[in-house]
């Protein structure tokens, strides 16, 4: 009979308008009824503007623009705009008038500067926007998906029509707007590759001819915005220099009672650059890291994951609390003895860094390092990772190598005594790959494991212990079964294989069935499970005293689901 397997699960310990507005010809103000007659409508949006705008003041602005369709000036009070269903969420309109037929933009840049500005963001990675009436009702949304740099999300016709990319037009017509066909060009190429180095140096960067190049140095993807490349830049060590990453409070619930890291992390310089040309034509970002002069990691693995700072640690970063768990934790009333009455234990799941899922899923860059050389540069998904270590200040992290990002599903190196993966966890718990090592000669799937040192942005983060994930690609390359032969259990709930539980279910029936007799029940388990995987399985956690582990959670099981046939290569 087809056997189950016991898989070691993860180890144990283990976020300019008008003020006055004049009535021109015979059009009526109203604060127009959207259920009578039709209403204000979103017509086009940019969630990653570089270089485009309708005068100097907004250049590089993202912004929402609402057209009027009807033949009346509406007034907007009341209305309002927002990235989140819920409507506590959302940002509400003050007295602002829209004329008939025509356009108004607004800018969501997450702070409040005049009467167009929106206290919210929306995420480069994509998201949906809601746009409500005075009545509090939805009258128009749209998801809007990842964009090129200065690229739109826009309506074919002006209130009407199919969404899809386009050339922007800010405060125009959208009627006959071109379709988001940018001639490419390549990304400025560095004079020193990513690596180590004994001492600093000038770093020169090149692009074609006839375009500008601009450059960051704290991981966010450059704008016209950012630093304009002239003569060189100075690269050295960057040690003594202010913390970041480790210098946040909120990276824990209870952050008042934080200590952060007093004394300087170590630092290597991250040059992020694009290239512009005349014709506002955009080069894909180049991303370069260099360890200058700090010896103990010439002879190690190193990774440097790059990616924009505000996605990491500001409002709405997966690395901390944000503002809806901050704005609750500030609000409890400190009680005579100095403390909390109400502790943070209550609400940690409002937290940013509580959220999974790929809505929390932000793209970066991973660069890898060994022995001070660069074997790895490339674009990949990045997640908070784990459960209730989520809440600790060094979080486990998720890689995800994707099409959308890479062009590949895979990571172009491999990992783990030579495999290719789709994924991998970055944990700072050394003990982990202790553990796994004591698994030696035991019927029991491990994951793999590497070390590397973890920067973030630039800056140490942890010393990292790499993990493989069990995925297809797992369970291929470790048993030679395809990933449609899989029945895959995680804490008994399907991840692979989800058509075919009703087999476990069959496995485990004779076991509730209380008019079998007890020995049949174990010459039952006998022909249905690896028993000495299980043994195996109970034998390593009870020598680690681990009691965060049950057949019901942090336990993974599979079974092949058809007669193993092995895979051609």
């Amino acid at each position: 009979m087809k056997k189950w397997k016991k898989i070691l699960p993860t180890m144990i310990i283990l976020g300019v308008g008008l003020t006055v507005l004049m009535i021109l010809a015979d059009p009526k103000i109203t604060s127009l009824d959207s259920k009578k007659s039709p209403t204000v409508v979103l017509n086009e949006i940019c969630s990653r503007n570089g270089t485009i705008g309708i005068d100097d003041e907004h250049i590089g602005m993202d912004y929402i623009e609402l057209y009027n369709p009807t033949k009346d000036i509406i007034c907007l009070s009341g209305w309002s705009l927002s990235d989140d269903a819920d409507t506590s969420n959302r940002h509400l309109l003050p007295e602002i008038y829209i004329y008939p037929e025509k356009t108004l933009l607004l800018y969501p840049i997450g702070m409040l500067s005049d009467e167009y500005s929106l206290d919210f963001k929306i995420s480069a990675k994509g998201e949906k926007i809601y746009l409500r009436n005075d009545q509090g009702e939805i009258v128009d949304e749209i998801y809007v998906p990842e964009l090129e740099m200065d690229d739109a999300y826009a309506r074919e016709k002006d209130g009407t029509g199919l969404w899809n990319v386009y050339e922007p037009s800010p405060g125009n017509s959208n009627n006959g707007m071109m379709l988001a066909e940018r001639e490419s060009l390549q990304a400025p190429s560095f004079s020193h590759k990513s690596g180590y180095y004994e001492k600093e140096f000038i770093l020169e960067i090149s692009a074609e001819p006839g375009t500008d190049i601009y450059y960051t140095t704290d991981g966010s993807e450059p704008t016209t915005k950012s630093y304009l490349y002239k003569d060189g830049i100075i690269i050295k060590d960057k040690t003594n220099e202010k913390n970041v990453i480790n210098s946040i409070l909120n990276v824990v619930p209870d952050w008042k009672d934080y200590n952060v890291v007093r004394g300087n992390a170590d630092k290597l310089t991250v040059i992020r650059a694009i290239a512009i040309g005349k014709e506002n034509q955009i080069s894909s970002v180049g991303t370069a890291s260099y360890i200058v002069g700090q010896e103990k990691y010439k002879n190690c693995k190193v990774m440097s994951l790059i990616a924009e700072p505000e996605e990491l640690y500001g409002e709405d970063g997966i690395l901390v609390t944000g503002i809806e768990y901050d704005e609750w934790y500030l609000s409890s009333e400190m009680s005579q003895n100095g403390t909390y009455e109400r502790g943070w234990t209550e609400n940690y799941e409002l937290t940013n860094f509580w959220k999974d899922g790929r809505n929390q899923e932000l793209v970066g860059v991973v660069q890898l390092f060994e022995n001070g050389v660069e074997i790895l540069n490339q674009k990949t998904g990045i997640r908070v990772q784990g459960n209730y270590t989520r809440l600790q200040a060094l979080k486990n992290l998720q890689l995800i190598s994707r099409k959308s990002y890479s062009g590949n599903r895979l990571f172009e190196i491999p990992f783990f005594e030579n495999n290719s993966r789709h994924s991998l966890y970055v944990s700072p718990i050394p003990e982990k790959a202790y553990c796994l090592e004591l698994t030696e000669g035991r019927n029991l799937g491990v994951q793999g494991t590497d070390s590397c040192a973890l920067f973030i942005n630039g800056e140490y983060w942890y010393q990292a212990t790499l993990l493989e994930k069990f995925d297809k690609e797992y369970f291929e390359e470790h048993y030679g079964i395809e990933a449609d032969n899989i029945l895959y259990l995680k804490d008994r709930e399907p991840v692979m294989g989800e058509e075919y539980y009703y087999l476990y279910d069959e496995m485990y029936s004779p076991l509730r069935d209380e008019t079998i007799d007890i020995s049949d029940k174990i010459l039952w388990l006998y022909d249905t499970i690896d028993v000495q995987s299980f043994i195996d399985w109970m034998c390593f956690n009870l020598y680690l005293c681990n009691n965060d582990i049950s057949t019901k959670k942090n336990c993974v099981m599979w079974r092949s689901i058809r007669i193993l046939k092995p895979i051609r290569r």
